[in-house]
């Protein structure tokens, strides 16, 4: 599926999944000269596994397609698995990094700071993570956010608030952009129904979701995606997942994540 020419915009595409236990913020970073080719794979397994009457109105939903709610009722559980190993093989074909920010919100309860919004960490996690491989690629390339726009209107201001704390605006020659210093200066949000990065962003997010419930069968296709992690963290006092490179300074062993902290 590869395509070679220089690439200048990154496309952004982040979800959410939750559950009881869980908040997560996922993220695929699709370089705009494989765009078109995601698409097109997406609807060649669209035209081989849904039937034409579904297809008009389909979207890969991953947690109503998962548990055959409506309308993927009738897709039956080996189409629906085919589909998700299909998404899967996107990630590995192509390839895309994934950068996912996740809250073990029963563990957060315990901790003194209890009272933090789960989204808000994940969210920031997530975007903190995307600043590293932004940081790691820096000939030139720049990024856009593109979000679901979500049908609660908590959560897609809190993700903007936290977007805007890590890139923030200039107002002088003196200011600096922040972590997010490489990505464009707002957040945007689509219809999920007409993304299909927004849909293949929700599908890896499951997928990882999925993977920190101990869900054994989906675990093959976590292991799929895993290598494509490029940073994936669960707060409070997770360790930092995936596979994200210190920087080429042997004098005093600085990573990305040193860098950005400080």
């Amino acid at each position: 599926m590869s395509a070679h020419r220089t690439v200048f915009m990154n496309l952004v595409y982040l979800d959410d999944s939750c559950d009881a236990d869980f908040q997560m913020i996922g993220a695929v970073v699709v370089p705009e000269n494989q765009f078109m080719l995601i698409e097109s794979y997406l609807v060649h397994t669209m035209e081989e596994l849904v039937p034409e009457e579904q297809r008009e109105r389909f979207e890969f939903h991953a947690s109503a397609m998962f548990h055959g709610k409506e309308p993927f009722n009738n897709l039956g559980r080996d189409r629906v698995m085919e589909i998700f190993r299909c998404c899967a093989s996107i990630v590995t074909e192509t390839p895309i990094p994934i950068v996912f920010g996740a809250v073990d919100t029963k563990n957060l309860k315990q901790m003194i700071y209890a009272s933090a919004r789960p989204i808000d960490i994940a969210f920031r996690t997530c975007a903190f993570g995307l600043g590293g491989w932004f940081f790691e690629h820096v000939n030139g390339q720049m990024g856009i956010f593109i979000c679901d726009n979500n049908e609660k209107p908590n959560v897609k201001s809190e993700m903007q608030s936290s977007f805007r704390a890590y890139r923030r605006r200039l107002r002088s020659d003196k200011e600096e952009r922040g972590i997010l210093d490489r990505v464009h200066d707002d957040m945007y949000f689509g219809d999920s129904a007409y993304s299909v990065g927004i849909q293949l962003a929700d599908i890896c997010s499951y997928i990882i979701l999925r993977h920190l419930q101990g869900k054994q069968d989906t675990e093959h296709l976590y292991k799929t995606i895993e290598p494509h992690i490029f940073f994936g963290l669960v707060e409070p006092n997770g360790k930092p997942m995936g596979n994200a490179v210190a920087l080429s300074d042997p004098a005093n062993k600085t990573t990305w994540v040193d860098t950005m902290r400080r």
